[in-house]
């Protein structure tokens, strides 16, 4: 192992355990609004409210990678998100549909399973493959930035997000108190004066970028004080969500509580050795954890008599115990889709990536090396 791979590392490490614990809050999302004590419950809700900063982590993580010099062409950087990204869709969805039909097997019944979780369970991945086709060139643009204006880019974006709460808060504090007026003038405003960059997670996905300029230029200080912000911005995400109060989606909390978070995460060392080895494995397995944990696993939970017992037997604990009870079912759906994984990625994703890299390799060898051959 090179010495540049080993000084990587850690680095690597830190972001392997963000991401798979992000894609536990994914199933803790899925499955806690479901169980006793949490379901349509206060604490359900601010449960939900916690755990929703995991969209944001996600887009924010792929900014992070993805826009960055291209190692090779454009083809080539094509060609590998084609493989690490879309490829899997197809190979687990074929998985997906032979496991649960394997008795009634059709073209068309293949078909209307993979759109149904194209457009619901794994809706993440279409929202992300047009910003994996622009990230070569938002890098080109963003590096023409210095760093002073990086900073200002990421200060206004904040900036946008931060009164996107406020408005938010104050339009909802409005309508509580019965004051049309307010309320209608804080909705003008915010007319006016956006409360977002621009809509959906675009400007988190690139804020994934400006992350990765500005740990290498902010003051510690600095950075302590974002990651601070960015655990309160979550605290804050969850009280609010406990008191009823509506969640858009994308939140702009969410957002900010995100980009904190990836400054905290900087600081996180993870120890070597084993602890180290077990954080990357379930961090590069994390996809295909989201891929299968809802229709794999979730799905087959609660369509059989097995849910029930388990719910009635929970409602029995008292509530502490029965919270604490809980919370541990995300963590035991967790661990049923990594091992999944574990055993699915080796054996079958894998080598479906090997063939499709060749055939993308031959197609992509220039034509007079091909003719040389």
């Amino acid at each position: 192992m090179s010495e540049n791979t080993m000084t990587r590392k850690p680095r690597q490490a830190n972001w392997d355990l963000l991401r798979a614990l992000s894609m536990l809050l994914v199933v803790a999302v899925h499955t806690v609004p479901s169980l006793p004590y949490f379901s349509g419950t206060s604490l359900g809700a601010a449960a939900v409210g916690f755990c929703m900063v995991c969209d944001p982590i996600f887009f924010m993580l792929s900014g992070y990678f993805a826009i960055r010099p291209l190692r090779g062409g454009l083809r080539e950087y094509y060609a590998r998100k084609a493989s690490t990204v879309v490829l899997p869709l197809f190979v687990y969805s074929v998985v997906l549909y032979v496991v649960l039909n394997w008795s009634s097997l059709s073209l068309g019944g293949y078909l209307g399973l993979f759109l149904g979780y194209l457009s619901s369970y794994w809706w993440f991945v279409p929202a992300l493959v047009p910003y994996l086709l622009l990230a070569p060139f938002l890098h080109r643009m963003l590096e023409s930035l210095d760093d002073h204006w990086i900073k200002r880019l990421a200060v206004l974006c904040l900036t946008l997000y931060g009164w996107g709460v406020v408005s938010h808060l104050l339009v909802y504090a409005a309508d509580l108190i019965d004051r049309p007026g307010l309320s209608n003038l804080v909705s003008i405003v915010a007319y006016c004066v956006p409360t977002e960059p621009l809509t959906g997670y675009f400007p988190t996905f690139v804020m994934g970028y400006l992350y990765r300029r500005l740990s290498k230029t902010l003051p510690e200080g600095t950075k302590r004080w974002a990651a601070c912000a960015g655990v309160g911005a979550l605290l804050l995400s969850a009280f609010l969500s406990g008191l009823g109060v509506p969640q858009d989606d994308p939140n702009q909390i969410w957002v900010i509580a995100a980009f904190g978070l990836m400054f905290a995460f900087e600081r996180v060392r993870v120890p070597e050795g084993i602890v180290s080895r077990a954080v990357v494995w379930a961090g590069r397995r994390s996809f295909s954890v989201y891929l299968f944990h809802y229709a794999l696993i979730l799905e087959r939970l609660k369509a059989g008599e097995g849910w029930t017992a388990l719910t009635e037997w929970l409602s029995g604990f008292p509530m502490p115990l029965g919270v604490a009870t809980g919370v541990m079912v995300p963590v035991v759906v967790f661990a049923l889709a990594l091992l999944a994984a574990s055993v699915l990625d080796p054996l079958v994703l894998a080598n479906a990536q090997k063939l499709f890299d060749k055939l993308v390799a031959a197609w992509l060898r220039p034509k007079e090396k091909r003719d040389v051959a």
